[in-house]
């Protein structure tokens, strides 16, 4: 069982609840400065805006209001010889430069073994967004998903991305979009939106759970 509420000084973490003290909400990432084991144990977290750089302090956050995504990555490095290797084909736009594909290829890293198809023709007079294309299968293992929503907050947070990103997943009728300020979910029959990317990525999981057991 991997071990993701203790932290150390510098490890990334996740919120796993809102902190509406601190004006911050659940999944957004954040950096351990300080960690105490008395009177009780507790972080110091440091969050900074990607888009201005700003940052912000969140103290007395306990262990079971984070998950440590630096211990999660951690784990699954060291079982590189007999974790599984997921193919994914990620789709772009013709107009997508060497440094945007740079950032995806660096975020989608093992078990990730990602192809880029720059396919997409699309023109406009105007700047157009990022938009990636993402296909998946019926996959039943919850750490495909913990690791597809860890790669992808890594691409959103990545500063050589300028345009806006738009990250779409498709799954059978269904698909999944996550933008820097939103996530959402559209077929043919419903829309729904979602407060948070952790809330999105529940839909992903149960919609397999749900495959798996007719």
């Amino acid at each position: 069982m991997i071990e993701t509420k203790k932290a150390h000084e510098l490890d990334l973490v996740e919120l796993t609840e809102d902190l509406p003290e601190f004006g911050l909400r659940r999944g957004e990432r954040g950096t351990v400065v300080e960690a105490f084991e008395y009177p009780e144990e507790a972080y110091v977290l440091e969050f900074v805006d990607a888009s201005d750089g700003s940052g912000k302090l969140a103290y007395g956050v306990k262990p079971d209001q984070i998950r440590n995504v630096d211990a999660f990555e951690r784990e699954y490095s060291a079982r590189s010889g007999t974790r599984s290797e997921y193919v994914l084909e990620i789709g772009v736009g013709r107009e997508t430069s060497e440094d945007e594909v740079s950032a995806v290829v660096d975020s989608f890293v093992e078990p990730f073994k990602i192809s880029i198809n720059r396919s997409l023709n699309r023109f406009s007079e105007n700047v157009l967004p990022f938009e990636i294309h993402i296909a998946i299968r019926p996959i039943v293992s919850g750490a495909f998903y913990d690791l597809l929503k860890t790669a992808i907050l890594k691409l959103r947070s990545k500063p050589e991305i300028k345009r806006n990103l738009s990250i779409g997943i498709k799954k059978h009728d269904k698909t999944f979009y996550v933008t820097k300020h939103s996530c959402f979910m559209q077929s043919h029959r419903e829309e729904k939106t979602y407060q948070s990317i952790d809330d999105l990525f529940d839909d992903l999981k149960e919609d397999s759970e749900d495959l798996s057991n007719p």
